[in-house]
């Protein structure tokens, strides 16, 4: 038994090694691996569902004046991967990088800064602007159906909804709203 083990080591030295020279050669990730998040900022809309889902709250809102920023951070990650599922914009992928380590605490964050509308009456910010031009694309065929203005349709949606409860624009939308649901 001893020979057979020492003849086999002894082949084995003269053969391809069975591991990876790792980490002075790359690995490969393997398929479906679920490595960093990388974030598109042309594609953000700034809805918040990634901060929404994240059970490590690596993801945070804030909204200051006209402007939300979106802050990504990997040190919290688990690489669950229910920020790329949530996203409507698709503006989330997971990549197959996993070396993530580095003596720069900046290379763990990402922020993304989206302008927020104000609102027509008050002036106060109160939704992202890429959220809701990306909503109006949606329903523009639907209200092109049921004849409704769009430039009407967005005079009433450009007002938050403090002062909405205030005004009749509320008695407008509820009346577009019973036309689609005809």
């Amino acid at each position: 038994m001893k020979e057979r083990t020492i003849i086999e080591t002894i082949k084995a030295l003269f053969k391809r090694p069975f591991t990876i020279k790792y980490p002075y050669e790359p690995s490969p990730a393997p398929e479906g691996f679920r490595g960093k998040p990388e974030v598109d900022p042309e594609k953000c809309i700034g809805c918040g569902a990634c901060a929404r889902v994240c059970s490590a709250e690596g993801i945070t809102i804030e909204d200051k004046g006209a402007e939300r920023t979106i802050s990504y951070f990997y040190g919290k990650c688990t690489f669950c991967a229910r920020c790329e599922e949530v996203c409507p914009a698709e503006a989330v992928k997971l990549s197959r990088e996993f070396e993530l380590s580095d003596y720069d605490k900046s290379a763990f964050y990402v922020k993304v800064t989206v302008p927020l509308l104000t609102c027509r009456i008050c002036g106060a910010p109160f939704v992202p602007k890429p959220q809701l031009e990306m909503g109006l694309e949606k329903v523009a065929d639907l209200l092109k159906k049921y004849n409704i203005d769009i430039e009407k349709f967005r005079q009433i949606v450009e007002v938050c909804p403090n002062c909405r409860r205030k005004i009749e624009n509320i008695e407008a939308g509820r009346k577009i709203l019973m036309v689609m649901m005809k």
